[in-house]
């Protein structure tokens, strides 16, 4: 069976939210202060989907699968890994797209560090370069020092500060360790929650496809029809309600939304989600503005999991989620720059085939193109 259907989910914030990362309370690095991420990582928006799948089609009670093979075909044996060698399978999930954000007026993403600067390289002998060992200095013209880096979102129409959109929602409280033994100054934390600007959504696609066991419409036999509805989405460490819209979408490309026909001096690549890269793919770059972002994720399995809606090490009658080792993230908006066309290629499909295209697969590893036409 070869049908697919891919849909537009809007995600729209019923409460402030707290998206963790590995300077959490639950991280490896102890920590009284703690920053929500802005966007989901993609692995926790895929856990999401895959419970909401199991929950819509009748496939969890009390908590428990109550069909294990018709679970495994419709949402895949195993939570993705980042380090997996072959190809994973999530059943009826063949892709999802990056978790970017979306009003009324259009798509916005995470705007390149390079905003307003260009890149200039010079032949002569400089006795200082960030690229001095292959016989070039390279620098970014426009670039303000006492400005830095711009934290910025951008659609095709405009330009906004990402603090417009990211409102902070600072909260403050006690460990409950510290609650039962009496107030005590190293109790006491502070979260930053996060919310969004009125009129803004989180928003991606998702391309489903039908199988042996479940199917779009007139399920025959053993088989079901894949329930898919819109509804309230549980996610993030605080287990925040997101509203969720779907609508049915003939087909998606992202770039359809960001890209234009300016013209470039030097080929370049934009990250519009986080990637993970191979050692030596920086070595590729003539150029490159980015930030890394630490990554780690728990490892689960149909076959062990037993609880579905908590998580919490400190329950003895639960599986205990295996952590996965640390990885360092590209982060989005970063730019990687290229000697010619022909290069820049070559880095685009290192990034779609990295892992086996496991990660772009569900939402790493994508990017803007731009083509010199000198």
């Amino acid at each position: 069976m070869n049908n697919f259907k891919t849909f537009l989910i809007t995600l729209t914030p019923l409460e402030p939210y707290f998206f963790g990362g590995e300077r959490s309370f639950g991280g490896e690095e102890v920590n009284y202060f703690a920053r929500s991420n802005r966007y989901p990582q993609q692995t926790a928006f895929l856990g999401a989907i895959r419970y909401l799948l199991l929950q819509q089609n009748g496939l969890l009670q009390a908590n428990n699968i109550i069909d294990r093979t018709r679970a495994e075909s419709l949402i895949g044996a195993t939570s993705f890994h980042m380090d997996a060698v072959s190809s994973q399978s999530f059943g009826v999930i063949t892709s999802l797209s990056p978790v970017l954000l979306k009003n009324t007026d259009g798509w916005y993403r995470t705007t390149e560090l390079s905003h307003s600067a260009s890149l200039k390289i010079s032949s002569g002998k400089v006795r200082f370069s960030a690229a001095n060992q292959k016989g070039y200095a390279a620098c970014l013209e426009g670039y303000d020092a006492k400005k830095g880096l711009p934290d910025k979102l951008s659609a095709f129409h405009e330009t906004i500060c990402a603090e417009e959109v990211f409102i902070t929602a600072p909260q403050i409280g006690i460990q409950k360790a510290q609650r039962n033994e009496g107030s005590r100054d190293e109790g006491f934390y502070k979260q930053e929650f996060l919310m969004l600007k009125q009129g803004f959504s989180f928003a991606a696609y998702i391309t489903l496809k039908e199988n042996d066991l479940f199917v779009f419409e007139n399920p025959k036999d053993q088989q079901r029809k894949i329930a898919f509805n819109p509804g309230i989405m549980v996610m993030g460490g605080e287990r925040t309600p997101f509203f969720m819209k779907i609508k049915e979408q003939n087909n998606y490309d992202l770039s359809t939304h960001f890209t234009s026909k300016a013209s470039v001096d030097f080929p370049k690549l934009i990250l519009i989600s986080e990637a993970i890269v191979s050692d030596g793919f920086f070595d590729s770059c003539l150029f490159a503005v980015s930030n890394t972002t630490n990554f780690r994720q728990l490892k689960t399995s149909l076959k062990s999991t037993t609880k579905y809606t908590s998580r919490n090490s400190r329950d003895a009658d639960i599986e205990k989620p295996q952590r996965s080792e640390k990885f360092n993230l590209v982060s989005r908006g970063s730019v990687f720059y290229f000697q010619n066309n022909e290069a820049m290629e070559e880095a685009s499909k290192q990034l779609l085939k990295h892992a086996g295209g496991n990660p772009y697969n569900i939402g790493y590893n994508h990017f803007l193109k731009y083509q010199s036409q000198l």
